[in-house]
C-alpha cells in the first residue's frame, strides 16, 4: 500500500459495505490468548478496495501497538469485507484507500 497518508476513515469514504464477517467468524477469530487472559484491543488498519471490492489492508503504525495476534485477527476479519461498488457520489470504490478501526471487546 502506496501513499497512506491519503486514506481517510471508512465512515467518510462515502461507501458503505456489502458483505461483513458473521458475528461467529468474528467469535472464531478473536484471538485465544486474548479470551484465557479477558484482553481486548482496537486495531487501525488502511485498506485499499480491489477490483472484486476486497480489501488488501496492513496495520497502521499506532501507540500502543496492538498485540500482533489482533493484528493478524484484524486482518483475517477484512478479508470477508466487500465495498459497494459505488460511493455515494456515484464514483468507483476500487482503488479507494481508507482506514477502518476493529474493536475487539469481551460481550
Amino acid at each position: 500500500l502506496q501513499h497512506t497518508e491519503s486514506a481517510v476513515p471508512v465512515t467518510a469514504a462515502g461507501f458503505g459495505w456489502t458483505r461483513g464477517a458473521s458475528p461467529a467468524t468474528l467469535e472464531r477469530l478473536y484471538p485465544t490468548r486474548a479470551l484465557r487472559a479477558a484482553e481486548e484491543s482496537v486495531v487501525s488498519l488502511v485498506c485499499r478496495v480491489e477490483e472484486d471490492y476486497s480489501m488488501v489492508c496492513a496495520p497502521t503504525l499506532q501507540e500502543p501497538r496492538p498485540p500482533a495476534d489482533f493484528e493478524w485477527a484484524a486482518l483475517e476479519i477484512l478479508t470477508y469485507y466487500r465495498a459497494a461498488p459505488k460511493a455515494v457520489d456515484g464514483s468507483s470504490t476500487v482503488g479507494r484507500l481508507v482506514l477502518q478501526r476493529l474493536q475487539f471487546k469481551m460481550e
